[in-house]
């Protein structure tokens, strides 16, 4: 990590973002370049020859660090250059293990977005009115009836389902403009 150290000391514009994607994705990007390479070594050489295309990259990425779309190009970007070690290395690694490898980067990208999405929601929740936000928790998360939410907010239960309804089509298109890559 020496070498990260060193060419972060150039000043940019772009440092505090290389800091940031670095502190927030070391963990992961270590992970997959270990479980490819099975060396601890060559894992962090593997990780630090992938800072340096980032920081030649850097322009290319999204200004948030947690994006989904930036731990992806982080991931595919260690990924890709795990590989190109272990086949310039020449090691020897059965199929089945490179395959085993190849589906946890999968599974370990697919945990993110979803943690991603889910956080991008429960904002999408907090920014409804009150009355949406507390009737669709009571719903949604404490899995009340509709009768249930009825007896603790004093409305009746056709007030109570036409919030609720009003409320999940709120958060559909909250979840369709996010899907789209537009923010809150």
């Amino acid at each position: 990590m020496f070498l990260f150290c060193s060419v972060m000391s150039v000043k940019d514009k772009n440092n505090q973002l290389v800091s940031e994607i670095f502190e927030l994705h070391k963990q992961q990007m270590y992970y997959t370049a270990y479980s490819i390479l099975q060396n601890v070594y060559d894992a962090e050489d593997a990780v630090q020859n992938s800072l340096i295309s980032i920081i030649k990259h850097v322009n290319q990425l999204d200004e948030d660090a947690s994006s989904c779309r930036t731990h992806s190009y982080l991931m595919k970007t260690v990924k890709h250059t795990a590989l190109n070690m272990r086949r310039d290395k020449k090691y020897a690694v059965p199929i089945d293990q490179l395959n085993d490898s190849i589906r946890s980067y999968e599974n370990i990208n697919q945990e993110y977005c979803k943690d991603e999405f889910m956080n991008f929601m429960i904002k999408a929740i907090n920014e409804l009115g009150d009355t949406y936000r507390d009737i669709l928790s009571l719903y949604l998360v404490n899995h009340l009836s509709v009768i249930e939410i009825s007896e603790i907010t004093g409305l009746s239960g056709n007030t109570i389902r036409t919030k609720i309804r009003r409320g999940k089509e709120s958060l559909k298109k909250s979840a369709n403009s996010y899907l789209k890559g537009e923010k809150l």
